[in-house]
């Protein structure tokens, strides 16, 4: 019974981990890959003066929309490591 038991909590414990471990790498790799294209774009903006007004205007909405995505994934992260905080704290302690 106590064998049972042991193994039950421990895939449970497996799956949490396995979750929050491909949760958190996906959240780091896409913010930090949002961040280099940001880094990039603002290069290309002020190196190269050379930079007609239609790629201009591309890279500005390029620009805000990248700025958007990120707040809109730090706002919902916050939601999602509350949730992911409770769950574990339920399930895996």
């Amino acid at each position: 019974m106590m064998e049972g038991a042991t193994a039950d909590g421990g895939g449970l414990l497996t799956l949490c981990v396995t979750f929050c471990e491909l949760w958190l790498v996906e959240l780091f790799v896409f913010t930090f890959c949002e961040v280099l294209l940001f880094v990039f774009t603002f290069w290309l903006l002020v190196v190269t003066s050379e930079v007609d007004e239609l790629t201009l205007l591309l890279l500005l909405v390029f620009v805000e929309t990248l700025v958007e995505l990120f707040v809109f994934k730090l706002v919902f992260s916050d939601v999602e490591l509350l949730v992911i905080k409770e769950v574990l704290l339920t399930f895996c302690v």
